[in-house]
């Protein structure tokens, strides 16, 4: 199976949490809301807001899971 890279504009949100698996509020360390981003060749940057910070200072592992126009993507 091959895949294309995607150009274009996207519907993108980012939620990093404490945990690979749990759903549980306590295990979220922050996110953004999903916002309209530029994507060139499948790449793609999106600001993190100021919440986010304490939990980069203070988590040694941290998971970030992607939402692309309203469906989530595996974390890593």
């Amino acid at each position: 199976m091959s895949f294309t890279p995607v150009n274009g504009m996207r519907t993108i949100g980012v939620t990093v949490w404490r945990d690979p698996a749990s759903l549980v509020g306590s295990m979220l360390a922050c996110s953004t809301s999903p916002r309209a981003v530029t994507v060139v060749e499948g790449r793609f940057r999106v600001a993190l807001d100021d919440t986010c910070a304490p939990a980069f200072r203070n988590d040694a592992d941290l998971w970030v899971q992607v939402e692309v126009a309203g469906t989530p993507l595996p974390r890593s």
